[in-house]
């Protein structure tokens, strides 16, 4: 699997989560679970950070 389909496996998750979410609750766990501080969104924005700029602009 590449990066891309990664990212949008990883979205695509992001999305089902907040979709499912019932209550406030629900909403609020999804939303860490995803863009918290050691959120799967948050850490692959960090890893992006290590990136020359030439990988940046590659992919």
């Amino acid at each position: 699997m590449n990066e891309l389909d990664a990212l949008n496996e990883l979205v695509s998750s992001a999305q089902a989560s907040f979709t499912r979410a019932a209550t406030p609750a629900d909403l609020e766990n999804a939303k860490a679970q995803f863009l918290g501080k050691s959120g799967r969104i948050t850490e692959l924005m960090k890893g992006m950070a290590t990136l020359s700029v030439a990988e940046k602009k590659s992919r």
